[in-house]
């Protein structure tokens, strides 16, 4: 069995390639895609108002248009609301097929939608003057196949799929998965300058091969099937059950709940800082889509060196995942601050510094909550984790969308303050917390609850 174990662990984390992969077009959507909603925004404007001498193609008298501004951001805000509300339903599903069908399916499906979606996104970047809301329906058809939400939960889900594989082998399985994801969005974040060489649509059928390729490698990695005897006595739930199935079957529901939390405040700021950085620093500094890359690219970059060499290193060391995923706690807090404080173009490319571990906190809590929940539920876990991500992007689209446009006139960094101020909550209660954990000699993780009652209670309703 334990020569098994290497070939097994690089079974799973095979996924890290098609992963990887994905991740490049990932990071590379956002500033292009929001690049692609102002200008559209921006032509109906010019159209809409030619008294007003709208110049498109100056980014400086652009960018500082609150109009256009206020415009774009509520484009967004709308088609986030729509990925957020239809891929937190459909994203469930697929971790349910994951869990009963099989891991890989759970991977298929999402990229199918993902690659319709791509055509359509061809379609509009070639006809710039339809309607700027025709990419809400785009959002739309890849949110129906799970969304973003399902790729990345399907695929931790696979990698921490095995039964022979330790708790610290799934920590170093899911700092792999981590790295993989943020050495993609390097890589995409460095090379998004070229949409100014070629253009919209050139940059969206280079998404649709690249999505094509991701679709190939998976069908090539072995299937994660569930034997009849895992299947046995798990009765049909409901799509409400099953995302609560973690804290049934979870060793302490209240830890659980107190991760899963965690985890959604850190995404919160996380994605809350996505939606409206590009058009802050656009507002602020004249900043276009390659500038943007160019500081995400470093970010990226330092934070996945750390979650790839020094999070499975100091993981070896003894260190706790609950103590990593504090540190990344703490650095994703100290770089929104620092985004508000930032005063010039050049002194925001020392939030590269702040944000470098910022990465151990996703990393470490998914690994937490991998080894507080029985390995045959990681799908309802990840899928849980993946609707929460949903409405965490959705309440986040809500509040950032609105306020940032409301404070351009006054104090357009009150966004990054509030959310530099909300991460003081996480970091809070993952220091609380620290003592329900213990590690033992060979590095597995066990919760320690407070009372017996706790454990009682999780293994009855784990025979139920």
């Amino acid at each position: 069995m334990d020569a098994d174990r290497p070939c097994a662990f690089g079974k799973q984390v095979a996924v890290a390639v098609p992963l990887g992969i994905y991740s490049i077009t990932s990071s590379m959507f956002y500033p292009v895609f929001q690049s692609l909603v102002f200008e559209k925004v921006c032509i109906v404007e010019a159209e809409s108002h030619p008294n007003m001498s709208i110049n498109c193609t100056s980014g400086m008298r652009s960018s500082r248009n609150t109009s256009i501004q206020t415009e774009a951001n509520r484009v967004l805000l709308i088609c986030s609301i729509v990925m957020c509300l239809l891929g937190a339903v459909s994203s469930a599903f697929v971790g349910r097929i994951g869990d009963l069908k099989s891991r890989k399916y759970a991977l298929l499906i999402p990229f199918v939608g993902l690659i319709l979606s791509d055509v359509t996104y061809i379609v509009q970047s070639y006809f710039m003057d339809l309607s700027v809301y025709w990419l809400v329906l785009s959002e739309a058809l890849f949110a129906s196949f799970g969304g973003y939400m399902s790729i990345f939960s399907a695929c931790f889900a696979y990698a921490c799929d095995s039964s022979v594989v330790s708790c610290e082998r799934r920590s170093h399985a899911v700092a792999v998965l981590e790295g993989s994801i943020g050495l993609g969005g390097t890589v995409g974040f460095l090379i998004t300058f070229l949409l100014h060489i070629v253009g919209y649509n050139w940059v969206y059928s280079a998404f649709l091969v690249t999505h094509i390729v991701c679709l190939i490698l998976i069908f090539f990695l072995p299937a994660f099937h569930h034997t009849p005897k895992e299947r046995s006595g798990q009765p049909k739930l409901s799509l409400f059950q099953h995302l609560m199935v973690p804290f049934v079957e979870g060793l302490s529901s209240t830890l659980v709940l107190i991760l899963i939390l965690s985890f959604a405040i850190s995404f919160f700021v996380f994605i809350g800082v996505t939606h409206i950085l590009f058009y802050y620093l656009k507002y602020q500094f004249q900043w276009d889509a390659g500038m943007y890359g160019f500081l995400k690219g470093p970010v990226q970059g330092l934070s996945t060196l750390a979650t790839l060499l020094l999070y499975p290193f100091l993981r070896r060391k003894g260190i706790h995942d609950c103590y990593l995923a504090l540190s990344g706690l703490i650095s994703r807090s100290l770089g929104a601050f620092w985004i508000a404080i930032a005063w010039s173009s050049g002194s925001v490319f020392i939030l590269i510094l702040f944000d470098a571990f910022s990465r151990f906190a996703p990393t470490g809590l998914r690994a937490l909550l991998a080894n507080t929940v029985p390995v045959s539920v990681h799908g309802s876990m990840f899928a849980l984790l993946a609707v929460t991500e949903a409405l965490c992007n959705l309440a986040a689209a809500s509040v950032f969308h609105n306020i940032f446009p409301l404070t351009l006139n006054f104090l357009p960094q009150l966004s990054f303050i509030v959310m530099g101020a909300i991460m003081i909550i996480p970091c809070v209660l993952i220091w609380v917390v620290r003592k329900m954990f213990t590690i033992s000699v060979d590095g597995d993780q066990h919760p320690q609850d407070s009372s017996a009652e706790i454990v009682a209670s999780s293994s009855s309703n784990m025979n139920e």
